[in-house]
């Protein structure tokens, strides 16, 4: 029968195995039986005879600490986040086709990055000059602030006046007519910004103030945490910055509603008389908005001597009868058909014809 081992025999051999080895083989004791070498991340077990396994205590680990700055503690949740980043890029989408129409050019527009900052550091990171809207949107408490940078305002100013954003040095102050061209597309954005929150909370968007400094634009404390949301605005190739700054207390009446399954599953719950309640909006909507219409003679030609020496009384030979219809386009689309003469004072244009689309090229591509 093998001999058992004592306690401080069995303490030694581990001691020997786990330091390398002992001082004297002999000192270790009666010969065990042979132990596997194992990795340091490894447990190490010893076969002793009668005592079964027994294992090597786990290497030590340490976590890695930093200290937590509470000024700047975290102060949306993630949650709050998401529903962020689906609302600005539903705002984005509407943003680009209500300036695609305004502009009259294509308008791209992206969110670029939604993070927490506080209204100090996003403050002083704004540049100089800059065009700052102080925005109310009930029932969110206290105020929002939009800020458009420098060579977006210019993108908008030159592209409503018909300039090049190349010839405009954006380092100059805004004039009196710069800031009023500018709220035209405020309004749009204020339009854009109610729609994209429709289907979490109904808001009442205004613009309340426009400034050009920051230095005298404070919607809420230094140390308050934001929500800073950037936009990338893209036209003609050229490209501009526009940004929200939306305090932590401005959404604290609407924190329970930004969830973002909220978004998704509003469409679905409602009943049937509020669906009937938004059809009608929808289609009081189109009615109210503005559409250009020109009629539009035969295409005729003519010498610039000809146009040159035109005096009242002068007939115009056009390439069709006066008794054909002439075309009526809604922006370069023709969509009617009609005949000119007056009502009253002013000359006009009876539709006869609404001229249906051919869809046959897009049901069938071949």
């Amino acid at each position: 029968m093998a001999e058992a081992l004592s306690q401080k025999e069995i303490d030694e051999l581990l001691a020997s195995m786990l330091g390398g080895g002992g001082d004297d083989p002999a000192d270790s004791g009666p010969a065990a039986e042979e132990v596997p070498v194992v990795s340091a991340q490894q447990e190490v077990l010893v076969q002793a005879p009668q005592f079964g396994q027994v294992a090597a205590p786990k290497p030590q680990q340490y976590l890695s600490v930093k200290a937590y700055d509470f000024a700047t503690a975290a102060r949306f949740p993630k949650e709050q986040v998401r529903t962020f980043q689906i609302v600005f890029d539903n705002f984005a989408q509407l943003l680009a086709s209500q300036l695609s129409a305004q502009l009259r050019t294509t308008v791209e527009c992206e969110v670029l990055q939604i993070e927490e900052n506080n209204f100090g550091d996003y403050s002083s990171a704004l540049p100089d000059p800059i065009i700052l809207a102080v925005i109310s949107a009930r029932p969110m408490a206290g105020s929002l602030l939009f800020a458009v940078h420098p060579e977006c305002a210019y993108m908008f100013i030159n592209r409503l006046l018909g300039g090049n954003l190349g010839e405009t040095d954006t380092e100059k102050p805004f004039s009196e007519i710069d800031i009023a061209l500018v709220d035209r597309v405020l309004r749009q954005v204020c339009r854009c910004f109610t729609q994209s929150w429709e289907r979490i909370v109904d808001l009442d968007t205004t613009v309340e103030s426009i400034d050009t400094s920051t230095q005298y634009t404070q919607v809420t404390t230094l140390s308050e945490a934001t929500m800073v949301i950037m936009v990338a605005v893209k036209i003609d190739g050229e490209e501009g910055i526009m940004s929200f700054c939306i305090p932590h207390t401005a959404i604290e009446p609407i924190a329970r509603e930004l969830v973002a399954r909220n978004y998704y599953t509003a469409s679905e719950d409602i009943d049937d008389e509020t669906r009937e309640m938004f059809r009608e909006t929808m289609r009081g909507r189109m009615e109210r908005t503005k559409v250009d219409l020109k009629a539009y003679f035969a295409g005729t030609q003519a010498t610039v001597d000809d146009l040159a020496n035109l005096r009242v009384g002068d007939v115009i030979r056009l390439n069709h009868p006066i008794t054909d219809p002439l075309y009526v386009r809604v922006a370069h689309i023709p969509k009617f058909r009609g005949k000119i003469g007056s009502l009253g004072k002013n000359y006009a244009v009876q539709v006869s014809e609404i001229i249906q689309e051919d869809t046959s090229n897009e049901l069938n591509p071949s």
